[in-house]
């Protein structure tokens, strides 16, 4: 996603007084299509396998029934329909939280962009959570890149930051308008090396 309107009320820590956020992005939201896709299947998987086993006259709480009579169970018929909630509910609370962690991901996956610095937080998981930064000076070269059919049509794709440090290849993954953004940040580096340049040509005429 792109920059919101209200960039001067983002604050993270570590913030400096005079460092502005210039950019605020989330993976677009049509990369997240397919998870979502992915999590719908998974919850309708059981009720097409248990239409599909009907009409095969084969049911899931007969054989349940037939389980626990084998097992010499007391009211086999009341412990196949616990049994059956019981799966269920596990299933779909599995799903459920699958889901959670794959919103999480993307809704916590977040790069700042300030007049200074990036900073790329990825979150894994529930409780996983990794920050990176790196400084516009460090940067030698930014490009943008779409390839699929998806990325194409709805102008989205990842953003390739080669540096001079330890991390030489730094991407932001699935941001709308990667080119622009590439741009942008091309932009803020040439701001902050102009900055540079008039404050040591002050320091020298002093």
């Amino acid at each position: 996603m792109m920059s919101p309107l209200d960039l001067d009320a983002i604050r993270f820590p570590g913030q400096q007084s005079d460092e502005r956020v210039c950019l605020f992005l989330r993976r677009y939201w049509v990369s997240f299509l397919l998870s979502l896709f992915v999590v719908v299947l998974m919850v309708i998987l059981p009720i097409i396998m248990l239409g599909f086993f009907g009409l095969l006259n084969f049911h899931l709480q007969d054989l349940l029934i037939t389980l626990f009579k084998g097992i010499d169970s007391n009211y086999p018929e009341i412990r196949a329909k616990q049994m059956e909630v019981f799966m269920f509910s596990a299933y779909y609370f599995f799903v459920a939280s699958y889901f959670l962690i794959l919103w999480m991901d993307y809704y916590f996956d977040i790069t700042i962009v300030t007049n200074e610095r990036l900073i790329d937080i990825q979150q894994s998981g529930l409780f996983n959570r990794s920050v990176s930064e790196l400084y516009l000076q460090q940067i030698q070269d930014v490009s943008g890149k779409q390839k699929g059919f998806m990325q194409n049509v709805f102008n989205y794709g990842d953003v390739l930051i080669q540096t001079a440090g330890e991390k030489t290849l730094f991407v932001v993954d699935h941001v709308y308008n990667c080119y622009q953004v590439a741009r942008q940040v091309i932009d803020l580096q040439e701001a902050l090396f102009e900055k540079n340049r008039n404050t040591d040509d002050a320091v020298k005429i002093e």
